[in-house]
């Protein structure tokens, strides 16, 4: 079973719904999302952490979820299995192990998440950013130097060419140069069509 990490630079970069695309693509593949429990870095309160629902160290959920939550979408966009994981720090190593016993017997996984990318490094790793993101996250730093892939996911009616000034500020902004400029969102976009294509194959070998 192969593993395809993939991480973001910040949030709202878009990786639910390039996750949905890569799920059209990758026939029989499923899908893990993984929210590690953390503290606000506003507070040192115990009372600060943000432990996404658990009542333990970590839970495992396979219910594909609501249709409009993250797990729902993967399901729709046809995943044969999904699950969320939720995890303290601590044991998240352990925990996203059982997590991914339970893909066993399928081609791959889409694993979501910067966390899990760096507890266990995956088969590839794809990490997303923006057009116009003001920041890159210190967890995503390192994960950059380690991607496969960087694309870069533009917004509609935003044009962004790979070469020129623009791509010099987008390097610069990221320490790293993207392959791709995308638009997940939309059907026909011709840059995504191009990376889905890099993904079937890398998936083929």
């Amino acid at each position: 079973m192969r593993v395809l990490g993939v991480g973001g630079c910040c949030s709202g970069v878009g990786k639910t719904t390039l996750i949905c695309r890569l799920l059209e693509v990758l026939s029989g593949w499923g899908a893990l999302k993984v929210s590690p429990a953390h503290r606000d870095p506003a507070s040192r309160s115990a009372a600060s952490l943000i432990d996404h629902g658990l009542q333990g160290t970590y839970r495992i959920d396979t219910d594909p979820g609501e249709p409009g939550s993250d797990t729902g979408r993967f399901r729709g966009a046809g995943a044969a299995r999904v699950a969320w994981l939720r995890s303290t720090p601590e044991r998240l190593g352990f925990a996203l192990d059982e997590a991914l016993a339970g893909f066993t017997g399928m081609p791959g996984v889409v694993v979501e998440g910067n966390a899990p990318a760096r507890e266990r490094p995956p088969a590839a790793l794809l990490m997303v950013a923006r057009v116009g993101q003001r920041e890159v996250k210190p967890s995503a730093r390192p994960l950059l130097a380690q991607a496969d892939w960087i694309v870069l996911n533009r917004g509609q009616g935003e044009t962004v060419a790979l070469d020129g000034k623009t791509a010099s500020e987008i390097e610069r902004e990221l320490g790293a140069s993207p392959r791709f400029v995308i638009d997940a969102a939309a059907p026909d976009d011709p840059g995504t069509a191009e990376f889905l294509e890099a993904i079937r194959a890398w998936a083929r070998r």
